[in-house]
């Protein structure tokens, strides 16, 4: 019974996850997962939501709760790469709107917990994002995250090599002594 209430849409298309993601209410979200809310349900995910998130600065906390929001969220399964409509009418990954908004610890979390930082829509990455938009300390996370992934590539990309044991030698045909 209750259940369906907790389902229904507003006119926008936003249920009550969406809202309490929106406004970087933790403790509703936790409430309303475990009632049945779906964090993947819609057009308008609620770690989207949780990303472009309006922020009350209650308490000196100025986005700290939507780190919250996203940190319940992705416990609850939502997926760190959905995409959704952004600013602009472009599609958005969470990244890229919390590159948009100039969030940096929350883009910092976010490539903590594994946001691709190359991901691009029609070209766009939420470096190129970041950028346009003048958010100087996103644009050097990013920059340096992206640093981190190449540095991470070459290494994974490297042959292992295998110094001889003790009492070995090198070179070809000869045998131990």
């Amino acid at each position: 019974r209750h259940r369906a209430k907790i389902l229904l849409r507003s006119g926008d298309g936003n249920t009550a996850l969406n809202r309490a993601a929106l406004y970087g209410r933790a403790e509703v979200a936790r409430l309303l997962l475990a009632a049945g809310a779906k964090v993947e349900g819609g057009t308008w995910k609620p770690l989207l939501d949780a990303c472009m998130g309006v922020s009350s600065s209650r308490g000196g906390r100025k986005g700290a709760e939507h780190i919250e929001v996203v940190q319940v969220l992705l416990s609850a399964g939502a997926n760190l790469e959905c995409r959704g409509p952004g600013p602009g009418a472009a599609i958005y990954t969470p990244l890229m709107l919390a590159a948009h908004k100039g969030r940096s610890t929350l883009v910092k979390h976010l490539l903590a917990a594994g946001a691709n930082v190359r991901a691009s829509v029609r070209g766009v990455t939420a470096l190129d994002i970041a950028t346009r938009n003048g958010h100087s300390s996103t644009v050097l996370l990013l920059q340096s995250a992206i640093s981190n992934a190449k540095v991470a590539a070459v290494r994974s990309a490297e042959p292992h090599y295998v110094a001889p044991g003790r009492g070995q030698r090198r070179g070809k045909g000869r045998s131990a002594a």
